[in-house]
């Protein structure tokens, strides 16, 4: 597809339910724990409920801040050379077996695009990432993979009757905010099923496991929206909210139009 033009919808964005959505930006900054919840506090503009801090031999200790905030968790986690911001299903959603996922993915994305007021203030950020994981419960395998063949088009053949499956591209694309540059745009396509276990305990010990329950079919969709690695400090730096939003607008369009150019 060439740049600049706009796909028809596929799927609309209102059929998918989110797991996750995702700011990764690569930074060498070591941020210590009480920085970390500044930052949190700062966007949401409440206290942070959950802190941690991990240390290794010889490494910057990894910092996790998170807490609840428009109806998921917000979390931070910074390790050696990345700070991410993770925006997650909230406990009632999470209760729900077998998929935690919560509706409106529109709003989810906005909820992590406010994270731009923090990104705005950062400085030395070398790379930039935008991460989406969306999944469609479908009523059985047959369904989930008739709807995989919509999006994907002609890029493979799914017969109906296929199993495990799992497909990964990256369709890279010139930026329109950093010139002369590409974003990768990497996405993985799977069909995921997942049934109950029953174990029983009894006066002899633990019967064996078996299955309890009908077997969850969902269309799988995971969106890694990123920078390219050699891509000069001095070009990224000065457009970081310009360019996350581009990742973000190219990351939606997957999800609505599928497996395009």
């Amino acid at each position: 597809m060439p740049d600049g033009s706009t796909p028809a919808d596929v799927v609309p964005l209102s059929a998918w339910q989110v797991e996750q959505v995702r700011l990764t930006a690569f930074s060498q900054e070591v941020v210590p724990l009480a920085k970390a919840a500044e930052w949190w506090q700062d966007v949401t503009g409440i206290a942070p409920t959950g802190k941690q801090e991990a240390n290794a031999p010889g490494q910057p200790p990894i910092v996790i801040v998170q807490g609840e905030w428009s109806e998921g968790i917000l979390t931070i986690q910074r390790q050696p050379g990345r700070i991410d911001w993770f925006f997650t299903p909230g406990p009632s959603a999470a209760a729900k077996a077998p998929f935690a996922l919560m509706p409106q993915p529109s709003k989810r994305v906005e909820t992590i695009h406010k994270v731009g007021s923090w990104l705005k203030k950062q400085k030395a950020v070398s790379r930039l990432a935008f991460g989406l994981v969306l999944m469609q419960p479908m009523t059985d395998q047959t369904s989930a993979n008739k709807r995989l063949q919509v999006l994907l088009k002609d890029s493979v053949v799914l017969d109906p009757e296929s199993r495990d499956f799992i497909y990964q591209i990256n369709r890279p694309r010139n930026s329109q905010v950093l010139p002369g540059q590409k974003i990768n745009r990497i996405s993985k396509w799977m069909v995921v099923a997942v049934r109950m276990m029953q174990i029983a305990l009894t006066p002899t010990g633990v019967a064996p496991m078996h299955m309890a329950g009908p077997e969850h079919v969902a269309c799988r969709l995971e969106i890694d929206v990123n920078t390219p690695a050699d891509l000069p400090e001095s070009a990224l730096q000065p457009n970081l909210t310009q360019v996350f939003t581009e990742l973000i607008e190219m990351g939606l369009e997957i999800q609505k139009a599928g497996d395009v150019s």
